[in-house]
């Protein structure tokens, strides 16, 4: 078996990053202000906002309340808090 040697193939970066998934929250908790909230159906969504929620506690200087929607299935209500 033969190997054939590549000379100046550039490195990828390594992709480090946030899950896309969970970024698309980033937009409207940045521009959350204190008392307004916003609402997310569905079961992955949902875990994907608590999740970036988190992020957000632990990373900026705000504070955010989560909670589950008793009229409608599937659904939580984020508001920022301070």
């Amino acid at each position: 078996m033969e190997i054939k040697i590549d000379k100046n193939i550039p490195i990828p970066s390594i992709n480090k990053g946030r899950q896309r998934k969970v970024v698309k929250y980033d937009e409207p908790l940045f521009a959350l202000e204190v008392g307004d909230s916003f609402e997310v159906s569905g079961d992955q969504e949902c875990i994907n906002a608590r999740n970036c929620v988190q992020y957000h506690k632990t990373n900026f200087d705000t504070k955010f309340a989560t909670r589950s929607m008793p009229n409608a299935e599937n659904t939580i209500r984020i508001w920022r808090i301070q």
